[in-house]
């Protein structure tokens, strides 16, 4: 056991030592790229989440494309749920991390993914000011698998989360109470203790509440919405769907793994039939507005 658990510890000091390294190497090439930010452009498209329901999968396949070119990493705007945003001071530092205005030459574009836009009550305004014209990708997932794949998450990461999914789903309203609306007072953050980000299990499996957040601040037509469980049953026929959306060749994927996939318990019966009907209106509200039926009936 004792060897095992050296063995883990190794292997988790050698990645994150290799993830501050590749951060480093981040760092001095965005030094360079902010002096010349008006030369790099705006990303052509975004996949703004849901998180834990395949973004990462999504981005990874999509980033082969030959005519899609990568940013400096995957993950961006984090600097979008900032506290006192002003687009003027942060738009340098984000054009910095896309390429340079040549590609446009070799008819390519760029994009980045981030599973937290999704949710976060500022990112539909802020992404609007910054780049009104993006493409946005959403997966959505059967709400109850992407609540009980986010907790155990947390739990992989550490995070301060002392109670037991049955208890953390019993508690979330008073867990979250008043943070959104401390989001919105501070302009931006997320609440005490990252709270409405970290515990927001059946939260932001209320698809509905989210798109419609967006839909304030951008048409329709600029958006695909696919499900997560489509993507992991027809991969290449959804990565398909994306590149006729994103107007490129058509080009087939190679499809070797999916990315960030947990392995966990199997959440009760009793747990999961209380979850469907929480979820059954809002999911039926859902396939009304978008007619869609994901079939998320279990």
């Amino acid at each position: 056991m004792k060897s095992i658990k050296n063995n883990l510890s190794h292997t988790f000091f050698v990645k994150l030592k290799g993830f501050k390294l590749r951060e480093f190497a981040i760092g001095l090439r965005l030094r360079w790229r902010i002096k010349a930010w008006t030369e790099h452009i705006l990303p052509d498209f975004i996949i703004i989440g849901e998180k834990k329901a395949g973004t990462t999968s999504l981005y990874r396949y999509l980033i082969q494309h030959p005519n899609i070119v990568a940013p400096l990493r995957k993950e961006i705007g984090r600097f979008l749920f900032a506290k006192n945003y002003n687009t003027k001071l942060v738009e340098p530092w984000y054009r910095a991390h896309f390429p340079s205005q040549k590609i446009r030459n070799h008819e390519s574009i760029t994009g980045e993914a981030n599973p937290n836009y999704f949710f976060h009550p500022l990112a539909p305004r802020r992404i609007a000011g910054l780049v009104p014209n993006v493409k946005l990708i959403v997966l959505l997932r059967n709400p109850i698998d992407r609540a009980y794949s986010h907790y155990h998450h947390n739990l992989r990461l550490r995070t301060q989360e002392p109670l037991s999914f049955g208890d953390a789903i019993e508690n979330e309203d008073e867990r979250l109470k008043g943070a959104k609306e401390q989001i919105l007072i501070e302009r931006g953050g997320w609440g005490n203790k990252n709270c409405y980000r970290s515990y927001s299990y059946l939260s932001r499996g209320i698809y509905i509440n989210s798109l419609n957040s967006w839909f304030n601040f951008f048409p329709r037509e600029q958006f695909l919405i696919l499900s997560s469980e489509n993507l992991s049953k027809t991969p290449i026929k959804t990565v398909k769907r994306v590149i006729n959306f994103l107007e490129l060749p058509m080009w087939q994927p190679k499809i070797t793994k999916k990315f960030n996939v947990g392995k966990y318990p199997k959440m009760s019966t009793h747990t999961r039939k209380k979850l469907k009907k929480f979820f059954e209106p809002h999911n039926q509200q859902l396939y009304d507005m978008l007619s869609v039926d994901f079939g998320w009936e279990s």
